[in-house]
């Protein structure tokens, strides 16, 4: 998969942005409060209907217009995509049909970023190691996305019952539904895990010369099952009023040299890490069988020092993926012949080469 053209309108500081992409490498350089993350920006919203960089859809809109507007054309199927976003919400279009759910965004277009606030994949709650690890797991397993929702619905339907001060009797009977999806999601995770923890290694030891020992902690002890689990855990639940075992409390555990990633080394060592964790999971996606996904590198140069820059754009380099890389200057930017390379300054871009 790679995007051929993005049209974007009212976007951030883009009023209007209609180009044609490189299928390997696109560079896109400027000074700083130009638009270049906002390129990113825009492509990462069309395979996740979010922002990397912002929680609310209304401030992604371009100041006195009432929304913005992106498409893209794809290589592969679906061809169009299409989303519209303004205080109403999203419309979303796929090959000029309206869709509902984000996921079919997702499918069509995985999108990955390495952008200046990665480490918090490292050193944030367990939140976003969770997304990321899910993110996986829903381009390789199909089965997973059915399995959340019926996990999630289960799950809402339990918290009801103890917000309500219900009994233990009305809360079972949504348990088996919950057990069952629960104890599913816990198995896919497991074993999308089990077969990328070898690329994680690969380029852990790239980018930083030692491996990254990960650990995944379902949400619930190893010495129960998810029955018991709750059974165990019913007083505690009906006193805070929402389930606090589950998958829904999984996360990675990481140790990088003996010691903990997210207390015990370096912001720079973290920002590595992460970056092998994206790294290796984009891999792993463009040798499957689904759409090969989109990596988007968010001026790098200004993060890393010239040797791990380096050992980073090798490595990106290899995974044979579309890439987009912003930075301030081209000579900070990694020389391929097969590129294209793009300015930006006050929301204006022009192709150069």
């Amino acid at each position: 998969m790679s995007v051929r053209e993005l049209f974007v309108a009212d976007f951030r500081c883009l009023q209007q942005v209609d180009v044609a992409l490189h299928p390997a490498l696109n560079l896109i350089i400027g000074p700083n409060g130009s638009g270049k993350t906002s390129f990113l920006e825009a492509l990462y919203f069309l395979g996740r209907g979010r922002s990397f960089r912002a929680t609310r859809t209304r401030g992604l809109v371009r100041d006195g217009q009432p929304h913005f507007l992106l498409r893209a054309a794809l290589d592969g199927i679906p061809r169009q995509l299409g989303v519209e976003g303004g205080p109403e919400g999203l419309r979303l279009r796929i090959d000029g049909h309206s869709a509902q759910g984000l996921e079919h965004l997702a499918s069509a277009l995985p999108v990955q970023v390495i952008e200046p606030g990665i480490h918090r994949l490292v050193d944030s709650g367990p939140s976003q190691r969770r997304s990321f690890l899910d993110w996986g797991v829903f381009h390789v397993k199909p089965s997973f996305l059915d399995e959340w929702r019926r996990y999630q619905r289960a799950l809402k339907q339990r918290n009801a019952v103890l917000r309500q001060g219900g009994k233990r009797a009305e809360a079972a009977m949504w348990e088996d539904a919950l057990v069952a999806a629960g104890t599913a999601m816990h198995e896919l995770r497991t074993t999308y895990l089990d077969d990328l923890m070898p690329r994680i290694n690969n380029v852990s030891e790239s980018l930083l010369d030692e491996p990254v020992a990960v650990l995944y902690q379902r949400g619930w002890p190893d010495d129960q099952t998810l029955t018991e689990a709750l059974d165990a855990n019913w007083s505690r639940d009906s006193r805070i009023g929402h389930t606090h075992v589950g998958p829904q409390r999984g996360d990675l555990q990481l140790r990088f040299a003996k010691k903990s990633a997210r207390d015990r080394v370096s912001r720079g060592q973290q920002k590595l890490l992460a970056a092998a964790l994206v790294l290796a999971q984009v891999g792993m996606l463009a040798e499957g069988s689904g759409p090969r996904p989109v990596l988007l590198l968010d001026d790098p140069a200004a993060e890393l020092d010239q040797t791990s820059l380096q050992r980073l754009f090798a490595v990106a380099g290899a995974l044979g993926v579309q890439k987009f890389i912003t930075g301030l200057d081209l000579s900070l930017l990694p020389e391929f012949d097969e590129r294209s390379v793009f300015h930006v300054e006050q929301g204006v871009l022009e192709k150069m080469v």
